[in-house]
């Protein structure tokens, strides 16, 4: 088991979502251990010693000496990977904001005294160093994760590895329970850089409470009691944070029959997550968002509502319609359960985390697993003679009871087809011409094995192919696996059996209905060898490895040229294989 070192972090909301809580539950579920330490307290001598033992570093920008950590671990460890996680593009931060969140120009208020204003309290120098150290960490880790697709693409800018671990809700700490009330009562919760959020309703908000008598106002976390002047205070209950452990359990006893989700329409708050929403749906709190990034990406009117400019009617429509709200919040909850669950996402950090180690320390943690049979998937189109030499080679070498044979015809007209009629297939699907993806993509989904092999009709399998690569398969990461690669393509990584490359894996490889349904499908193109190298740089992204297998066994015995004539053989491939077999 890899062992994850991370600092002590203060246990602030993000931090709590971001590392201290999926770290904790992948720890429990026995993937990874997890180490700390308090850089405050120990000793040099302490520190390095936690250092040396730990196989990956896991560090947040809201650790104050992250870029300092970094250039001293790259110094020290240069071979340990350091993972970085963020969950805000602080290059979009108003420089003038002492507390570097998204405050703007906004005067800022807490318990009816200024708390904030633009120009005051703030330290040009510090901002700038922040901003530089950010730049430094997002460059130099080994890898970056980040919470949503939009913040990914900017963070791409830096790091060529960044995986997009969502925020999550461990359900055990959000349960839903019913609290008897006979008002009605409207939720919002936040800290003190989503004043300008909360401003942006501040109108909606007190026409509300007019419109509706019975109508309270619960504010959790910053305190903004100088903000809402037209509302009888009576009516506002206002809650300061409580320990991130138990926010979710507090946020439940209010018993809300609708929560808000305001944001200010800006890049900034467009790269940030809708963990607020994943909090109230949770609940099973009917919840109203502003329609735009994050929250658009997520709510679908089913499960919960957006607004554009008018945060009152959708609102209203929900207090108006006790049914209309209880669907709503159930349809969120179970969304949310589904998509959001920190049982998922703590896996999804947890193997990433166990494919650094393995390619830092060359060797992997996975345990082996039985495999019983493959789905092999042969797609083709007029390749009558080397598709004969493929499938022919296949079924002498491969024992007939390790796997079912799919080929896909992609509209043959030189008897290919009918030839393969003949032939011991499994399934033989029969499809229009349209391109080398979309033929992979439905012998992928009609495989009935999760372990699936993709081989182009033009390879020749050798006796002893399955056994070679099924000795050392078992024993890997989630991968994209070769079993024959190009010696000529660049290997970035070398291991004891198989290398990982930068591109695609040849043109024949094993991979899992896992991998597929969460990289696929492969694009519809005619252009050769662009849909496997596209589909394994998508992978990539998500940490998984892609590499061919050496010692492999199955060669490439042609290729079929634009004009419809055949190349047998390339010349370094018979100059580097020296079994190579070319069949006419």
């Amino acid at each position: 088991m890899i062992k994850v070192l991370v600092p002590r972090f203060q246990l602030d909301g993000c931090t709590w979502y971001r590392a201290k809580q999926p770290l904790m539950m992948a720890h429990e579920n026995e993937q990874i251990q997890l180490m700390e330490f308090d850089p405050n307290v120990l000793t040099t001598e302490q520190v390095f010693k936690a250092l040396k033992t730990a196989d990956v570093y896991f560090l947040r920008f809201s650790f104050a000496q992250a870029a300092d950590f970094i250039k001293e671990l790259k110094k020290t460890y240069p071979t340990k990977p350091i993972v970085f996680d963020i969950d805000d593009d602080y290059f979009d931060v108003n420089p003038l904001n002492d507390f570097y969140g998204t405050m703007g120009t906004k005067e800022v208020y807490a318990n009816g005294k200024p708390l904030w204003v633009e120009g005051k309290n703030f330290d040009p120098y510090a901002n700038r160093k922040r901003v530089i150290d950010y730049e430094y960490c997002l460059s130099h880790a080994t890898a970056v994760t980040v919470t949503t697709e939009k913040l990914a693409e900017e963070t791409s800018k830096y790091n060529d590895r960044v995986m997009i671990i969502p925020n999550a809700i461990d359900f055990a700490r959000f349960p839903k329970i019913e609290v008897k009330h006979d008002d009605l009562r409207l939720l919002w919760s936040g800290g003190s850089s989503h004043y300008p959020d909360l401003v942006t309703v501040k109108d909606d908000i007190e026409r509300l409470m007019k419109d509706y008598p019975t109508l309270n106002l619960y504010i959790y976390g910053q305190v903004f009691t100088g903000l809402f002047t037209n509302i009888d205070q009576s009516r506002c209950h206002y809650q300061g944070w409580v320990n991130a452990d138990g926010h979710g359990y507090r946020l439940a006893t209010v018993g809300a029959d609708v929560a808000i989700c305001p944001l200010e329409n800006n890049e900034f708050n467009q790269k940030k997550s809708s963990i607020k929403y994943y909090e109230t749906a949770a609940l099973g709190i009917p919840t109203v968002a502003k329609d735009m990034l994050p929250y658009s990406a997520d709510i679908n009117g089913d499960n919960g509502l957006l607004y554009k400019d008018d945060l009152y009617s959708q609102v209203k429509k929900l207090l108006d319609n006790p049914e209309l709200r209880k669907k709503i919040g159930e349809n969120g909850y179970q969304w949310v359960k589904e998509n959001r669950n920190l049982e998922n996402t703590s896996k999804d950090l947890a193997d990433m985390l166990n494919s650094l180690v393995a390619e830092s320390f060359g060797f992997f943690t996975h345990k082996a697993e039985e495999i019983e049979k493959i789905s092999i998937v042969i797609p083709t189109h007029n390749r009558l003679e080397l598709a004969k030499q493929t499938i022919t080679s296949l079924q002498k070498h491969t024992p007939r009871n390790l796997y079912e044979l799919i080929v896909v015809d992609d509209d043959s007209t030189d008897g290919t087809r009918e030839w393969l009629k003949t032939q011991d297939i499994d399934k033989l699907i029969e499809a229009d011409h349209h391109a080398c993806g979309l033929s992979k993509n439905l012998g992928i989904e009609a495989a009935s094995h999760e372990h699936i092999y993709v081989s182009d009709a033009d390879m020749f399998f050798e006796e002893g192919w399955y056994e070679e690569l099924f000795k050392i398969y078992p024993t890997l990461p989630p991968i994209i696996l070769g079993a024959l690669g190009h010696p000529w393509w660049p290997t970035k990584y070398a291991f004891e059996g198989i290398n990982l490359v930068e591109q695609q894996p040849g043109y024949s490889w094993l991979i899992t209905k896992e991998i597929y349904n969460k990289c696929g499908p492969l694009i519809e193109t005619r252009i050769p060898g662009v849909d496997d190298t596209e589909f394994c740089n998508r992978a990539k992204k998500q940490g998984i490895f892609v590499g061919w297998l050496p010692s492999g066994k199955v060669y490439h015995c042609g290729i079929t040229r634009a004009d419809g004539s055949i190349t047998y053989g390339w010349e370094d491939q018979v100059k580097n294989y020296p079994k190579h077999i070319i069949t006419k």
